[in-house]
């Protein structure tokens, strides 16, 4: 790429920064690095989306850190491989899910290592059973290996569910009560916003 369209891509970019140290000047190159490791990083959710959706274990497998940890199913891409497996066959077992991503943010911590907050949108189910829509928030980690970015750790949770067979949106109220669901009621701004729906002041046109 000639240094004149990578000057002007990267004064295009204006990343969210946590610390005060990632407000410093940065060279161009810098620049241009992290702009890189920033988009390797989004396209690995991506690219899970699709392998999820397709249930190609062997291509998720590939995002994966190779010293990853897969506690019981074992270490590597083997044991990611064996996990996801797992999964298919039990939590997925006779349905299908479609995951389309949508807002990621990715903080680029230093080093090798980075953090992101990725919101999911899931359609699973099946015709027999019906179907779901679903939020799905993951909190990653990162890890950039031999010049490749991989995932070290997916934490996923449910921000909100449309149930199976039924119009009624489930935000997460019912399985917040098991503990299986601290999203969205975790965000101190649900329950304010709860309130305004629940008196109209969420969508009320304004009189003034």
């Amino acid at each position: 790429m000639p240094t004149e369209l990578c000057s002007l891509v990267v004064d295009q970019l204006s990343p969210a920064k946590l610390t005060d140290e990632q407000f410093e000047p940065m060279a161009d190159d810098a620049r241009v690095e992290a702009m890189l490791d920033t988009y390797e990083i989004r396209d690995l959710a991506q690219r899970y989306a699709v392998g999820v959706s397709f249930g190609d274990v062997d291509a998720i497998a590939e995002l994966f850190d190779p010293e990853v940890d897969n506690g019981a199913f074992g270490p590597g891409r083997e044991g990611t491989r064996r996990f996801y497996e797992n999964f298919f066959r039990t939590a997925r077992a006779g349905g299908h899910a479609q995951l389309i991503v949508g807002t990621h943010q990715v903080d680029l911590l230093g080093g090798d290592v980075a953090a992101g907050v990725v919101f999911t949108r899931s359609w699973s189910g099946s015709s027999e059973k019906g179907w779901g829509d679903t939020m799905v928030v993951y909190f990653d980690t990162y890890r950039k290996r031999d010049g490749r970015w991989g995932f070290v750790h997916r934490k996923e949770t449910i921000h909100a569910a449309m149930q199976p067979h039924t119009d009624e949106l489930d935000l997460g109220d019912s399985a917040a009560a098991t503990g299986r669901n601290p999203l969205p009621r975790a965000w101190e701004y649900w329950d304010r916003w709860k309130d305004k729906l629940a008196t109209g002041a969420i969508g009320r046109e304004r009189t003034d």
